[in-house]
């Protein structure tokens, strides 16, 4: 493994690579995959081959930043925290990488996999490691993001399950986006105060409020609008959303159009107030993940076009 000198000429080169792939709109796959061979010490492990990636050696390679993570603290805190900053830009490429994916209909099966093993890598280091707080907030807000940045993009499979599975499925990713913004929220959004918290309240009520848009016309569209306001499970999400809206809380909604209109309510009030605020265009992200879907989604991307 390379010297502590060298290591940190690694991180700026790769870092400034990085942030020159992220600020351009066309950022490919394969630029990303670059900038990973590179952190790939001597391709010590071969993650991409014959187009396809091998989640076996990702995570072969994320232990082995572990272990040099975990011997360095022990032995030489300098280089530990260099090797560290390494780490977070290896797994910001990564969540960089998966981005691409989520509008790739082919690709985003390989989503939830690779967000496992960061998971998995994240918290074992936490369990190996006594990191100070700073360095621990990093870590839980990078585990936060991934569960409420990225849990809507996850395609549900309807075809051939019952509705008592259907609501179920979409009420675990409900409590995972609570959960990850929760996490993120107590790490004060990785420790970083200039985060403002109501852009990322405005966030993971915009993902949630999608998702569960979603459901409903996946239902419309697979289940022949099937009746289920008063199935005991849709009545958790229902519950559940008005529990954690901003427009809707403590509100009473009795029939499938009052919850569909306070979910694109909601939708609606987080993407303009992210567009003015932040400039963050989440109906035009929302439209082409649901592009990958048209037929499932066709009414529903008319909405979100017309939801100014």
């Amino acid at each position: 493994m390379k010297n502590n000198i060298e290591l940190e000429k690694l991180y700026i080169i790769t870092s400034e690579i990085f942030t020159k792939i992220r600020s351009d709109k066309n950022k490919s796959e394969e630029s990303l995959i670059k900038v990973i061979l590179i952190l790939n010490f001597n391709k010590k492990f071969d993650i991409f081959s014959r187009n396809n990636y091998n989640f076996n050696n990702i995570s072969k390679l994320f232990r082995f930043y572990e272990e040099e993570l975990k011997n360095s603290f022990k032995n030489d805190k300098e280089r530990f925290f260099t090797l560290f900053k390494i780490y977070l830009l290896l797994i910001k490429i990564f969540t960089t990488l998966c981005k691409i994916f989520s509008v790739d209909k082919y690709k985003r099966e390989l989503i939830a996999p690779i967000f496992q093993i960061l998971k998995e890598s994240k918290n074992l280091l936490k369990f190996f490691i006594p990191f100070k707080e700073k360095e621990l907030n990093i870590l839980n807000n990078l585990i936060g993001e991934q569960l409420y940045y990225f849990t809507h993009i996850l395609y549900v499979h309807t075809k051939n399950k019952t509705l008592d599975y259907i609501f179920e499925e979409y009420f675990l990713y409900c409590e995972s986006m609570q959960h990850g913004f929760e996490l993120s929220k107590t790490s004060n959004f990785g420790d970083k105060p200039k985060k403002n918290y109501e852009t990322e309240k405005m966030i993971f009520i915009n993902h949630l409020s999608f998702l569960l848009l979603k459901m409903i016309y996946k239902l419309a569209y697979y289940k022949n609008k099937p009746e289920y306001f008063n199935n005991g499970y849709f009545l958790n999400i229902k519950e559940f959303f008005i529990n954690e809206s901003i427009l809707n809380k403590n509100s009473t909604i009795n029939t499938k159009k009052e919850f569909e209109k306070a979910l694109i309510q909601e939708f609606k009030n987080s993407a303009n107030f992210l567009k003015n605020k932040k400039n963050y265009d989440m109906r035009a992200e929302k439209i082409r993940l649901l592009e990958l879907n048209t037929d499932e989604y066709k009414q529903l991307i008319d909405i979100i076009s017309s939801s100014k």
